[in-house]
């Protein structure tokens, strides 16, 4: 600055440059400005589109568990029911022999009877002692054999229902699990199992 306080002309000559480029620093500035909010604005916008992704992706992942663990739950129950299917085919079996045998009991014990009772051998003579285990032995067969047909109804009541529920429970879909896949195959070779069974039983 002059001595007498004007500016000199080297001040002017910034202030005049100053005046000029102070417009253009502020678009300059205004632009970066700018920018840099485009580019905030443009990559928030891809993270939220990221996180709205991940999120319907979990969603479906959580659907998807809820439904394997629900196959796997019906599965279990599935092979319980084959088990006890087998259990009471066993004990149908067993429930077969003894009527068998029970029936062949009856028929001696049916030809005692008419024995004891003297409707075949008119006079026939028994101590009371023989007549009385006759009897016995007869009323224990003849409960024996009740016993057996109330097991065999049952079991083979039971048998039909279980039936029924595995015939409409073995097509159960496939998701593509190896879990759910190996379960069903072994439920399923359980059943061809049975079924050749009782044809063998039936012949």
């Amino acid at each position: 600055m002059a001595a007498n306080g004007s500016p000199t002309n080297r001040e002017r000559i910034i202030e005049d440059e100053m005046t000029r480029i102070k417009p253009s620093l502020h678009r300059m500035l205004n632009n970066i400005e700018e920018t840099f909010a485009d580019e905030l604005n443009r990559q928030r916008a891809e993270q939220e589109a990221k996180i709205a992704g991940l999120q319907a992706i979990r969603a479906d992942l959580e659907i998807k568990l809820a439904e394997s663990q629900t196959r796997l739950a019906h599965l279990g129950t599935l092979e319980q029911m084959h088990i006890r299917l087998e259990q009471a085919e066993s004990r149908l079996v067993k429930m077969d022999a003894l009527e068998a045998e029970n029936r062949a009991l009856r028929k001696e014990l049916d030809a005692a009877k008419v024995k004891w009772t003297g409707l075949v051998h008119d006079g026939w003579g028994e101590t009371a002692s023989e007549k009385e285990r006759y009897r016995l032995k007869l009323e224990r067969a003849e409960a024996q054999l009740l016993l057996a047909k109330e097991q065999a109804k049952a079991a083979r009541k039971m048998i039909k229902k279980a039936g029924l529920i595995l015939k409409s429970d073995d097509g159960i879909p496939d998701s593509g699990s190896t879990i759910s896949s190996t379960t069903s195959t072994s439920v399923m070779s359980n059943h061809h199992r049975r079924q050749r069974r009782n044809e063998k039983r039936k012949a």
